[in-house]
């Protein structure tokens, strides 16, 4: 983990390893949960399990109607966030560690298009 003044940044590593921003609404959540849970696993990529490295995750208490706390749920929740804060696909597809955007139709539904006169303005600016 890593706090900077101007981002924070979850280290993922693997064969997809990079570093990936973490939407700012979270950062007081997951600066408490580091100091709390100081030197443990905070999630990991696998179903929860005893012997599962991800010790904070189990310990979550889910709210019977509420979505499953899953890395699907949490990557597209994070990829449409990323998408609205207008960032180009390449640039979000680098974060996510992904190559495909077979995802991407699915959430197209989710990301909110700017008002027309933005997107000219947009389209304006980089024919110059």
């Amino acid at each position: 983990m890593d706090f900077r003044t101007d981002a924070v940044l979850v280290t993922v590593p693997g064969v997809r390893a990079r570093r990936v921003p973490v939407l700012p609404p979270a950062h007081e959540a997951l600066r408490w949960l580091c100091e709390e849970y100081e030197g443990r696993q905070l999630y990991a990529d696998i179903t929860a399990s005893w012997t599962a490295p991800s010790q904070v995750s189990r310990e979550i208490e889910v709210p019977p109607r509420a979505p499953s706390f899953d890395s699907p749920r949490l990557r597209t929740t994070w990829l449409v966030d990323m998408l609205t804060t207008g960032l180009s696909l390449s640039e979000v597809y680098l974060y996510a560690g992904t190559v495909s955007t077979q995802s991407l139709r699915d959430l197209l539904p989710y990301v909110p298009t700017r008002d027309e006169a933005d997107i000219f303005a947009d389209i304006a600016r980089w024919s110059r």
